[in-house]
């Protein structure tokens, strides 16, 4: 079974307005090869200005970028307990999230990159 994986990139304006961005690695677009492990993917900027202005936010400032991948499930339905436990899916193969197992202390979310716009 072809493991899969799937990606985005979360990009976060000044005032905390999100957009998500899903990164292919379909030799389509920005991606200049397929199955090469690089993934692209855009953000349409008009699309993104018109939405920072319905909500009266500046896109002026510091914009975070989160990146996250994680493996897919493709098990069929129908297919045997014990096989479909040989294909669990859903992993983090990359994350912005920190998890810790000490319960005082929260899952933070860090910015794997920043993009100032002025």
């Amino acid at each position: 079974m072809r493991a899969e994986t799937e990606v985005q990139r979360d990009r976060v304006a000044p005032g905390g307005l999100y957009f998500v961005v899903p990164l292919s690695d379909d030799g389509l677009d920005f991606d200049p090869a397929a199955n090469d492990g690089t993934y692209a993917g855009s953000l349409d900027l008009e699309r993104a200005y018109r939405r920072l202005l319905k909500y009266q936010l500046d896109a002026r400032g510091v914009w975070r970028v989160y990146v996250f991948a994680q493996d897919v499930n493709q098990t069929k339905p129908g297919t045997p307990p014990e096989i479909a436990a040989q294909h669990i899916g859903d992993f983090f193969v990359a994350s912005a999230i920190s998890i810790t197992f000490d319960p005082t202390l929260p899952c933070s979310l860090e910015a794997q990159g920043s993009i100032l716009v002025v």
